[in-house]
């Protein structure tokens, strides 16, 4: 697991200098902006600014959670391909792996615009709460609908679902420990499962427990874990 961050230099002045800080696999980061904001970066992540900051405006590959510092009315703007989220001072989570077919935002405290970069009228603004992610395929911008919240579980070591539909489940499963899961029976999607703030979880305590409550046998054949079951 190795880490960088490193000097960009560009021609012309000191204000042309970049900072490029990465992470590796497996790694995390908490670093502190200039400006007193502080991001926490997940795995494989770069993110990149401007020496001199005196534009708030990061470039972002990757994931990582920011608590922006309000800074008298200046914005603050992530970058990530072809989508831009400005805020002025909030706290948010960013998913913006480049492989991934869109950018997700998700917003804790505050409000954050997310937008396109090339077409700035197609915008929506969240509140706490919400979530929006904008379609690279389509250069869409929705705001989507998640029952619960687990965004921030890669920072905070920690899974909760509030009677969550078993989709949402195993999305959030997927991400926090990076496997794959299949749902054989689409009626199980149907389903909703509990769970209490659940802290340093382990994948197979949460598969013993889907299958007390909901009656869902769980195989494992190669890499992906195969979810079967009647429904609810």
């Amino acid at each position: 697991m190795i880490s960088a961050a490193y000097w960009i230099w560009k021609p012309g002045s000191d204000a042309d200098a970049f900072v490029a800080i990465t992470t590796g696999a497996g790694e995390k980061r908490e670093i502190t902006l200039p400006d007193g904001s502080t991001v926490w970066m997940n795995e494989l992540s770069r993110l990149e600014y401007p020496g001199d900051f005196q534009k708030r405006e990061v470039i972002l590959d990757g994931e990582a959670f920011f608590e922006v510092r309000k800074a008298h009315g200046k914005t603050f703007t992530i970058r990530s391909g072809e989508a831009l989220t400005t805020v002025l001072g909030t706290s948010f989570n960013v998913r913006a792996y480049p492989q991934e077919g869109g950018v997700e935002v998700t917003v804790k405290t505050g409000k954050v615009e997310l937008k396109s970069a090339e077409a700035s009228e197609r915008r929506v603004l969240l509140s706490p709460g919400d979530a929006g992610v904008f379609e690279k395929s389509r250069k869409q911008v929705l705001k989507i609908e998640k029952s619960n919240n687990n965004s921030d579980a890669w920072k905070t070591h920690s899974l909760t679902f509030d009677d969550a539909p078993v989709g949402e489940v195993v999305q959030a499963l997927e991400r926090y420990f990076e496997v794959d899961i299949e749902v054989s029976n689409e009626a199980l999607l149907k389903c909703q499962f509990k769970l209490n703030a659940l802290q340093n979880p382990e994948l197979e305590d949460i598969f013993k427990l889907m299958g007390f409550t909901m009656d869902i046998k769980v195989t494992k054949q190669k890499d992906k874990y195969i979810l079967n079951g009647n429904g609810c």
